[in-house]
């Protein structure tokens, strides 16, 4: 959320699913398949620089609750333990089918692994770099609900991943990284949350759509991409900080409104970042679309350079959020 996903909340996860989610972009590419938001948020390299405690399931837990395994299945890594029962039940068949599929995407597009056995995968901002997620919110000026969905995904009761696809281009790709060769493929994923109630997802969407956002993204991302592009020969530290005269690295965010039908909300979220030591430019993109309880958000890339991909990754990801967005209010 490998398994990709969003960035907030899974979307402030998934920016942010990427979300991301970007740990979990990473994770896809190293191994070439794959609340607010997500998603990274980011729904987003597989770093290793945080380590989850696995809990373990003890034979009176499943005696008091007979479907807390399932319930662990659907529960994102470290967020509160998602519902259960019929609610479960039914929140699974909207959240599948609101979930991109492969007819969602251009010809000759192809599905490159299962969909994620469990949402463990994706991790909270607050997980995933805490003092990013922190430095965020602060700048933010969020509220302590919607902090919390940010650190922990507190607003969030079921999180279920697509498969990972990949994209066909006419230049170079990013399945393994910047020195990949001609032919390759960009990666795209998606994952669908459900909140508590319509209002949790407004908050939500209403710190996405905040003017503030384009200025305090970047203190979120210049975190969660440092780690990744270190795996990727670039020296440690902050992505966005600017080291010796010879070294010098930088993310930049954009958003782009997508009008989506039936009074739901989406925008796409364009990160690039650019390091001089050894000389890299990444571009990644998160679309996060909320209707009613639905948060969605769907991360394509890394692309690497000026990669020349056959399709515009801007108008594809709008696309996509139109046609999730109507299955979601279907």
């Amino acid at each position: 959320m490998p398994e990709q996903r969003s960035w907030w909340s899974s979307r402030w996860r998934r920016l942010l699913v990427v979300g991301a989610a970007l740990v979990v972009v990473g994770l896809v590419t190293v191994v070439a398949v794959s609340s607010l938001g997500s998603r990274g948020s980011s729904r987003g390299s597989g770093s290793g620089t945080r380590t989850r405690t696995v809990r373990t399931t003890s034979s009176h837990e499943l005696a008091a609750q007979p479907d807390l395994g399932l319930r662990e299945q659907f529960t994102c890594g470290d967020c509160p333990l998602a519902e259960g029962g019929s609610k479960l039940a039914r929140d699974l068949v909207t959240a599948r089918r609101v979930n991109m599929t492969i007819s969602d995407l251009p010809s000759g597009s192809r599905q490159l692994g299962p969909p994620p056995s469990s949402a463990s995968g994706d991790k909270p901002f607050g997980v995933i770099d805490r003092g990013a997620a922190l430095r965020f919110a602060s700048c933010m000026a969020l509220s302590a609900r919607q902090e919390a969905d940010v650190m922990r995904n507190a607003d969030q009761v079921l999180n279920v991943g697509s498969p990972a696809f990949g994209l066909p281009v006419v230049g170079a790709g990013a399945i393994s990284g910047p020195n990949t060769s001609p032919g390759q493929e960009v990666i795209v994923s998606s994952w669908v949350d459900m909140t508590t109630n319509s209002s949790a997802a407004g908050a939500d969407w209403q710190a996405y759509s905040s003017q503030r956002y384009a200025k305090c993204a970047p203190k979120l991302w210049s975190g969660l991409l440092s780690s990744f592009l270190t795996g990727q020969g670039v020296a440690a530290g902050n992505v966005g900080s600017r080291g010796s005269s010879r070294e010098r690295r930088s993310v930049a965010v954009k958003v782009y409104p997508v009008v989506v039908p039936d009074g739901g909300h989406a925008l796409v979220i364009g990160v690039q970042a650019i390091a001089s030591r050894p000389k890299l430019r990444m571009s990644l993109f998160e679309g996060i679309m909320i209707a009613g309880r639905v948060e969605a958000s769907v991360i394509l890339g890394p692309i690497w350079g000026s990669t020349t991909l056959g399709f515009s990754p801007l108008r594809l990801m709008q696309k996509v959020l139109v046609v999730m967005a109507a299955r979601a209010v279907s």
